[in-house]
């Protein structure tokens, strides 16, 4: 950090002042994300666009600022989402065809609450220095770091399922397997390359997907009623 602020031609210490001037933008993105999951108040493509966006706040943090705020004023008038909606984690890189995705799913009962590359983006862990902060952002780093987190929020946030979106071509594609191996949750893996919008052949994909998981809810409703 010390040898980037140089050849930037600043220091540490404005840096850090330019972290806590960030720091207002970073805490309304994380209200976003629980308003999304907790509160179920905020659609996918809107907690995807914000914590997304966090990377370069639009390039003006100010009207970032401003904006999420009264967006997140707007959500918390709204009416909850319905509580047996498919309930779904997406990770792995933000999807080329993400605006017709997201609303996809929600006109099939099912939303995402964990978008684990983005609310990476928006750094939910500020840690107590910017050397901590960029240590605690699992995105640059191996699989292990990105697992240790996708497993407690999938707990946390009570997740059916989970869809794995894999940029052609990129190797973060290997880790599927290891997702696969390692989070006990049904996993439908996609893959983007060029395609803007949704294919006839995924949305098939993932309405099957969705099925099984509305059956397999249907099940665990059914035994919870009938140990009753």
């Amino acid at each position: 950090l010390e040898s980037l602020a140089r050849a930037m031609g600043t220091t540490i210490d404005k840096a850090n002042k330019a972290r806590d001037e960030l720091a207002p933008c970073r805490n309304l993105a994380q209200q976003l994300d629980e308003l999304s999951w907790k509160e179920n108040v905020v659609s996918g493509w809107e907690n995807h666009l914000w914590q997304l966006s966090a990377s370069d706040f639009n390039r003006d943090y100010h009207e970032y600022q401003s904006e999420l705020e009264k967006l997140i004023t707007e959500c918390k008038r709204r009416k909850p989402y319905p509580k047996d909606e498919i309930r779904l984690a997406y990770i792995g890189v933000p999807s080329v065809y993400a605006r017709d995705f997201y609303s996809y799913l929600e006109t099939n009962q099912a939303r995402v609450v964990l978008n684990e590359i983005q609310r990476q983006f928006a750094m939910p862990e500020a840690g107590n220095s910017l050397a901590e902060q960029y240590s605690n952002y699992t995105y640059p780093y191996s699989i292990n770091e990105r697992l240790s987190d996708i497993t407690a929020e999938l707990k946390k946030r009570k997740i059916s399922g989970v869809i794995h979106y894999v940029q052609a071509f990129c190797h973060r594609g290997i880790g599927d397997i290891i997702f696969r191996d390692s989070i006990d949750l049904p996993i439908l893996t996609l893959e983007g390359n060029t395609d803007f919008y949704l294919t006839t052949h995924l949305k098939t994909r993932i309405e099957a997907f969705l099925d099984m998981l509305k059956r397999s809810h249907r099940r665990v409703k059914i035994s919870k009623e009938v140990q009753k």
